[in-house]
């Protein structure tokens, strides 16, 4: 939409409102309204042709010179016009109240006079121009330039996205990252450039995903519960049904937005057939490598087959190609959506040598319980972890790391682990890089999370088998070029090599987990709470931030909608998806206090759960009873309150299963 091309009727809101303030005694505009406000079309009644080239037919002091009634037009062009009601423009245009708006010195009189008597104001939305048609009777002698600019300045503290710009989204998810294992959120991982968007941003301590990849990612991009896409929820990989949701993608191309991807797909078609205009990565249907091509694990670059390269390694590529789409987007005129998919730090253990070595003497000098221990202390430090909340009680099984036979062998598992990660930490610097050098960044919102909490797998001691390699079985078949795995892992094998394939181990995982209860596919909170960090300078002002408000990967849906003012539909090309169930964290980026869920269950694989404010019911299995804890004080979920609170337990017990009925959880 071409806000400003017609001279005579259209004018930039930034340099009318710097004209019209210089002509008003007494009222001052902050400065950032010429940088965020919205465009306003004024459009000429028949009194009053008030046109950009005909202002001095108001006379020198910008007061109307029409001796009678005339009825001032404006065709408000603001995004995301099509939310607003007409109560909440009449409100917010003929009831303005002085301390909401960007104002200093302007009385409520002042600001009356300057919109007139407004008995009976017309407020029309037209869908085909998305903005509204707003009309009003002025009196005699009024300033129609000045009740433009107040209605401009009302609206600016109003709503995110009420500028002409829509934001960017880039959305960066990992996989099986545990939530202290970031240095923002109390780890001792190298992790700068994301450190840094806590830093600038905010960080949410109470925001959850669905305990597994697949079920995660089914929400995520669907605005829906998983098993409202026709995914179990106890699956890692299963297709969704595609006459029942629609994608965040498909919507913002649908509404004027570049999209692209890179990173792990599951779909079972290509991602440029869902809504993404560019792609890169494998559709993943089985366990990969990150230094070669295996079996089912294709990759595409846009909707061709892609060759693997001699120097392959599969973080590295994602960032590269995530770098090259976000320049490609940012010298576009579009507003932009990029999703980047991570598969690390997923198991297997791969790391090059040089991103492993600065990590082996950290991992060798203190093992799990020293790390968890300082993790602890960090997180009271940071905030994160509030004064007398209780973590969760050290892992029962967990060996004492100080009587570990194979330090070095534990050690460098670790060291691989968080070699994986440092490696996004980098693809994620080449990012910020981009957004800042094309001064794109400020109207950008750079969102981080983890896809489920960390893998438990890889066991607490050395073998010579695992995840279907065994010294009897055929190891070479899943290598396309046909080089054999090593089966197992311990002090003579190592992890890292592209001929290896290991996991960290559950001792690990609590640690990365710390101070959560569980670990991936759990109901417990080790499995479903994600560190989730947001960055947008033009809105998130105020820089290392927390906030303790709930919220859900399915979230992501409502929230990329609400900023780019798109409505989501009840039809879509021919499907009539299942009403929406996220709700847009907008208000929590502008440091309000947002209508939260009713509630939000689960159904895992190791278990069902279902919260309610600061209480949570949670069971292993269908066949073990309820526990109840109060995650407001027991955050690590170590006092069973069941006992005590048979009510509420029967009360969230029935409001689980009518969810369950509801959804479709089997």
């Amino acid at each position: 939409m071409d806000h400003g091309s017609d001279d005579r009727s259209a004018i930039t809101n930034a340099r009318f409102a710097r004209r019209v303030v210089r002509q008003s005694p007494g009222v001052s505009v902050a400065t950032r309204i010429n940088q965020t406000g919205p465009r306003l079309k004024i459009e000429p009644c028949d009194s009053c042709h008030l046109r950009r080239k005909r202002l001095s037919s108001h006379g020198r002091s910008g007061f109307c010179s029409v001796a009678s009634p005339l009825r001032l037009s404006m065709l408000v062009r603001i995004q995301p016009a099509a939310r607003w009601s007409v109560s909440e423009v009449r409100n917010l245009l003929f009831a303005p109240k002085p301390e909401a708006m960007a104002l200093q010195g302007a009385s409520e009189n002042a600001i009356a006079s300057g919109f007139g008597s407004n008995k009976n104001p017309v407020a029309t939305y037209e869908p085909d121009h998305k903005a509204w048609s707003l009309s009003m009777m002025a009196k005699t002698g009024c300033r129609p330039e000045l009740a433009c600019v107040l209605f401009f300045l009302c609206l600016l503290p109003q709503r995110v996205a009420a500028g002409a710009d829509r934001p960017n989204i880039v959305l960066i998810m990992v996989d099986d990252m545990g939530w202290s294992d970031l240095g923002c959120y109390g780890g001792e991982i190298d992790t700068p450039h994301i450190d840094s968007l806590a830093r600038d941003g905010l960080r949410f301590t109470r925001f959850y995903n669905n305990a597994v990849c697949g079920a995660t990612r089914a929400s995520l991009l669907t605005g829906l519960y998983c098993q409202q896409t026709g995914h179990r929820g106890d699956r890692w990989n299963e297709p969704k049904d595609f006459s029942r949701c629609v994608l965040i993608p498909e919507l913002l191309q649908a509404n004027g937005y570049h999209t692209a991807m890179v990173g792990k797909w599951q779909g079972r078609d290509l991602a440029v057939k869902r809504g993404f205009d560019r792609f890169f990565g494998p559709n993943c249907r089985g366990k990969i490598s990150y230094w070669d091509a295996v079996v089912q694990n294709d990759f595409s670059l846009d909707d061709q087959p892609w060759a693997f390269p001699d120097d392959f390694f599969m973080t590295d590529a994602f960032n590269d190609y995530s770098v090259e789409f976000l320049q490609d987007a940012v010298a576009g005129e579009k507003p932009f959506f990029l999703y980047v998919g991570y598969i690390a730090p997923h198991w297997p253990l791969h790391a090059r040598e040089e991103t492993i070595a600065p990590y082996r003497e950290r991992y060798r000098q203190t093992g799990w319980d020293g790390w968890r221990e300082a993790r602890l202390a960090r997180q009271r430090e940071l905030g994160l972890l509030p004064a007398g909340a209780t973590p969760a009680a050290r892992g029962r099984f967990v060996p004492d790391w100080s009587k570990d036979p194979n330090k070095d062998w534990q050690a460098e598992r670790m060291s691989v682990y968080a070699a994986q990660i440092s490696n996004v930490d980098r693809g994620v610097g080449r990012l910020l890089e981009v957004l800042e050098q094309s001064g794109a960044d400020e109207n950008t919102l750079v969102l981080f999370l983890s896809d489920n909490g960390a893998a438990p797998d890889g066991g607490f001691g050395p073998s010579s088998s695992g995840f279907g390699f065994s010294p009897q079985a055929n190891n070479a078949r899943w290598r396309k070029d046909g080089v054999a795995i090593r089966p197992g892992s311990g002090p003579d094998l190592l992890p890292g090599p592209p001929d290896t394939f290991s996991a960290y181990g559950l001792a690990w995982a609590l640690t990365s987990n710390t101070p959560l209860r569980d670990a991936k596919q759990s109901a417990y909170e080790g499995g479903i709470r994600t560190p989730l960090i947001a960055r947008w300078p033009t809105v998130i002002t105020q820089g290392g931030g927390l906030t303790s408000q709930a919220g859900h990967v399915m979230d992501m849906m409502a929230t990329c909608l609400d900023l780019a003012g798109v409505e989501y539909p009840v039809e879509f090309q021919g499907r009539r998806p299942v009403p929406m169930e996220g709700r847009s964290l907008a208000p929590i980026f502008r440091g309000e206090q947002r209508q939260g869920h009713e509630l939000l269950a689960w159904k895992c694989a190791r278990g069902r759960a279902i919260q309610i404010g600061d209480w949570k019911l949670v069971r292993p299995r269908d066949n073990q009873p309820w526990e109840l804890y109060n995650l407001e004080t027991d955050i690590g979920e170590t006092h069973n309150l069941a006992v005590d609170q048979p009510d509420r337990v029967n009360r969230m017990a029935a409001k689980y299963e009518a969810w369950r009925q509801r959804v479709g959880a089997k």
